[in-house]
């Protein structure tokens, strides 16, 4: 990525990286968790990098081009990407 310098995962439409996958963010490392799921894919050097993780919010929204229309991400690069719910490293607090 040019703006961010960050490496993204494109996801395939199988096996354990697919598109289609649901996780949880408990953070402990129990199956389906998003961070099992980045111990899985550091402990085989995907793309030669063994420091994935996930995104934060700003990083996260860096994908989108908002004159684009729907989707709002760039299909050629992403093309198995998911319409909504996506996890993210930063932190959620209610202010209320």
């Amino acid at each position: 990525d040019n703006s961010t310098g960050l490496t993204w995962e494109g996801k395939p439409t199988s096996g354990l990286r697919t598109s289609t996958a649901k996780y949880t963010n408990w953070g402990d490392n129990r199956a389906g968790d998003v961070s099992a799921y980045a111990a899985a894919v550091n402990a085989t050097a995907l793309c030669g990098f063994t420091d994935w993780r996930l995104p934060t919010i700003d990083e996260l929204k860096s994908l989108v081009n908002k004159t684009a229309g729907s989707p709002a991400i760039d299909s050629t690069w992403f093309p198995n990407t998911q319409k909504y719910a996506y996890w993210s490293s930063t932190v959620y607090f209610d202010t209320y």
